[in-house]
C-alpha cells in the first residue's frame, strides 16, 4: 500500500526554501535503486533526481523525459490503457500505485512498479514523488504465471463445482415438487436446497472476482432501480421495524447508467448486508445516490451506503478487500465480501471507496461512470431472472423430440426426468462425435439440443456448424458450468443458440425453452 512507503521527506535547507535538496533524494534513490522524481501536476514536469533514467530505459544521452507526455509515449502498448485508467483515478483520490512496461529504444520490454507519495514534509513545495522502482524480468514472469495459474485454477474449480451442483439442485427440486409442503422432510429439502442455491451464489462470486464471468450491461435507471433494491434488502434482513432505520434519498432525475443489473444488485446488496452486520444493537442506515463531475468531461454515479455501527479497526481496513475476509466471526460469514463487491464496481469502469472510524461507523461509496447509453440488443440466451415463489412445474411446449449431450451421467438422467414428463422424447449423447453422427444421419429429427460446452471429440463451434450446415431448424442451449465469456458470447444466436449456466433450476429450464421454442 502506498501509505507504507517510508521515505523521509524532512528537508535541510534553509527556512526560505522549502524544497528537498537534490543530493539527498538522489541518496534514497541509489540506495533503493529507485528512479525518484518530483512531478508538478500543473505543469506535467518532472525532476529526476536519479543518474540513471536513461540507462534503465536504453535511451540515448540527450533523450527527453522530463514530463508526464514523455513518459506515457514510452509506455508499452499494453500498459497505457492501465495508465491511464489508473491516472484518472488517481486525479480523484489520489492513490497511484501499478506495475507498468517500458518499450525501449530496441524495442525490449521493461517492467517497474511505478507508485506515487506525498511529501511527509506538509511545507514541501513539491507536489508529488513519482517513483520508478525496476522489477527484473524473472520476478514479473512469477507474478504474472502464478495469478494466471490461480484465475485458471479458480475457473476450472468453478466449472467443476457446478456440474456437481447442477444434479444435486435438480433432483432436490424434483422431489420437494412431488411431496406435502408442510411435511418436515420437504422443509429440510428446502433448507438443503437453499445451501445449494448459496454455494452456486458463491461460485459465481468467485468467477466475478476473478473477472472470469462477462458482465452483460443494459441501460438502467438508477433513480428507480436503486431504491427498489435497497427497500428488498433491507426488508430481507428481517430485523424488527425501526431496529436498523432505513433514511435514502436518491433524485429522481440522476442519468441512466450502463449496468449489469443483476450484478449492480448483488453488489448493492452485499454492501447492507454488511452494514447491517456492524449495527448488532440497531442504528440507521443511510443509502444516497448523487452525480458528481470529475474535470470537464467526465460524470460519475455515487451510490454511498452509511451506518453507525462499530466500524472497521485501522488494521482490519487494509484487509477489507482479501476473499473471505470477515470482521464479524466466520460463523457469519456469507461469501466473497468486498472482494465482489470491487471486482464487479471495477468491470464497469468505476471504483470503490471504505472509510471507517472504530465506534461511529462506516461508510462505502460506489462509483459508477456515466457512459453513452446504447440500447443494446435483446439477448435471448440469458437464464430467466427473478426469485420463484412456487416449484410448480411449467410444460415446456408441446411434444418433441431433443438432444441432450453431457459427458455426465447424472446431468443426462436429470434432464430425462424433467422432460420425459412433459411429453418430450430424449435421446442421449456422451460426446461431440456422437452428436454429429445423430444430426447428420437424422438433420430434421430434433427441435431443441443441449449441448455441454467440453466434452471430447471436435469443438464445440464446430459441432453447432455442422447443425446448421446440414439443414437442421433445431434450437441449441449451451448448458456448462463455466462463466460465460467472450469464446461463448461469440457462439449465441438471439433465438437460435443460448447459453444457460450450471447449477440450473429445472423449472427455471423449462421455462425458459418455453418461451425460446416459441420464438
Amino acid at each position: 500500500m502506498i501509505q507504507n512507503e517510508n521515505i523521509p521527506m524532512e528537508s535541510t535547507t534553509t527556512e526560505n526554501n522549502k524544497s528537498v535538496p537534490e543530493n539527498y533524494l538522489r541518496q534514497i534513490s541509489e540506495a533503493n535503486r529507485d528512479i525518484i522524481g518530483e512531478l508538478n501536476l500543473a505543469t506535467g514536469q518532472i525532476n529526476w533526481h536519479s543518474n540513471f533514467v536513461n540507462n534503465f530505459l536504453q535511451f540515448p544521452k540527450g533523450a527527453s523525459f522530463e514530463c508526464l507526455d514523455d513518459f506515457i509515449r514510452h509506455l508499452s502498448p499494453e500498459s497505457l490503457p492501465r495508465f491511464k485508467k489508473l491516472w484518472k483515478n488517481f486525479l480523484k483520490i489520489s492513490v497511484f500505485d501499478t506495475m507498468l512496461s517500458f518499450l525501449t529504444t530496441d524495442g525490449i520490454q521493461v517492467w517497474c512498479r511505478a507508485f506515487v507519495l506525498k511529501p511527509q514534509d506538509s511545507d514541501s513545495n513539491i507536489d508529488w514523488i513519482l517513483v520508478i522502482r525496476p522489477r527484473n524480468d524473472a520476478m514479473i514472469d512469477f507474478v504474472n504465471k502464478n495469478q494466471q495459474s490461480v484465475k485458471t485454477l479458480a475457473a476450472g474449480l468453478a466449472h467443476e463445482f457446478n456440474n456437481g451442483l447442477t444434479p444435486i439442485r435438480g433432483f432436490i427440486e424434483l422431489a420437494i415438487d412431488q411431496l406435502d409442503k408442510d411435511l418436515e422432510i420437504t422443509q429440510d429439502l428446502m433448507m438443503a436446497l437453499d445451501r445449494v442455491e448459496y454455494l452456486a451464489q458463491l461460485v459465481e462470486q468467485i468467477q466475478q472476482y476473478g473477472q472470469q464471468s462477462l458482465i452483460h450491461t443494459q441501460e438502467v435507471d438508477i433513480s428507480k432501480t436503486l431504491p427498489s433494491i435497497v427497500n428488498v434488502s433491507h426488508k430481507m434482513l428481517g430485523l424488527p421495524n425501526n431496529f436498523i432505520k432505513l433514511e435514502m434519498t436518491v433524485p429522481d432525475n440522476l442519468p441512466a447508467l450502463m449496468l449489469d443489473s443483476e450484478a449492480f444488485r448483488r453488489v448493492v446488496d452485499e454492501v447492507i448486508k454488511n452494514a447491517s452486520k456492524a449495527m448488532p444493537k440497531g442504528g440507521i442506515l443511510t443509502v444516497e445516490a448523487f452525480t458528481h463531475q470529475v474535470g470537464e468531461f467526465e460524470e460519475f454515479i455515487v451510490v454511498n451506503v452509511k451506518d453507525t455501527g462499530v466500524g472497521i479497526s485501522t488494521e482490519n481496513l487494509t484487509d477489507i478487500y482479501d476473499p473471505f475476509f470477515t470482521t464479524h466471526g466466520r460463523a457469519n460469514s456469507k461469501g466473497m465480501g468486498l472482494s465482489m463487491v470491487k471486482g464487479i464496481v471495477e468491470q464497469h469502469g468505476g471504483w470503490i471507496q471504505v472509510s471507517s472510524i472504530e465506534g461511529v461507523g462506516t461508510e462505502v461509496r460506489l462509483n459508477f461512470p456515466v457512459l453513452d447509453i446504447i440500447n443494446p440488443e435483446a439477448r435471448v440466451g440469458e437464464e430467466s431472472g427473478g426469485d420463484e415463489e412456487e416449484l410448480n412445474v411449467i410444460p415446456a411446449a408441446d411434444v418433441g423430440r431433443m438432444l441432450i449431450a453431457d459427458d455426465e451421467e447424472y446431468i443426462r438422467q436429470l434432464i430425462n426426468k424433467v422432460f420425459k414428463p412433459e411429453g418430450w422424447v430424449v435421446d442421449e449423447a456422451v460426446d461431440y462425435l456422437e452428436v454429429t453422427q445423430l444430426i447428420q444421419a437424422n438433420p430434421h429429427h430434433y427441435e431443441l439440443i443441449l449441448l455441454d460446452l467440453t466434452m471430447p471429440g471436435p469443438k464445440i463451434e464446430d459441432v453447432i456448424e455442422i447443425i446448421r450446415n446440414v439443414g437442421s431448424e433445431a434450437k441449441i442451449i449451451i448448458i456448462t458450468g463455466a462463466a460465460k465469456d467472450d469464446r461463448i458470447e461469440a457462439m449465441l444466436i438471439p433465438g437460435k443458440v443460448a447459453y444457460v449456466p450450471k447449477p440450473f433450476s429445472p423449472k427455471n429450464l423449462l421455462m425458459f425453452i418455453d418461451k425460446m421454442t416459441q420464438l
